[in-house]
């Protein structure tokens, strides 16, 4: 993690532009709208499971499980 954080510009880092390790299973070279785009959909995908998770009530959470 060292190693990619001095690759950066301070200027970057200053800027807040830092790059992040994510966990994906998009295959590396892919098109990078196309990636973009898939990663769009799984973010607002778990969005929307996050929200539902939220409207039930605590105790219904523990017997749906």
């Amino acid at each position: 993690m060292r190693k990619l954080e001095n690759c950066q510009s301070s200027e970057d880092r200053h800027d807040g532009w830092r790059y992040f390790f994510e966990k994906t299973n998009l295959k590396p070279g892919m098109d990078p709208e196309k990636a973009t785009h898939l990663r769009q959909a799984d973010l607002e995908t778990r969005e929307s499971k996050a929200q539902q998770d939220v409207s039930v009530p605590i105790e219904r959470r523990e017997t749906l499980r």
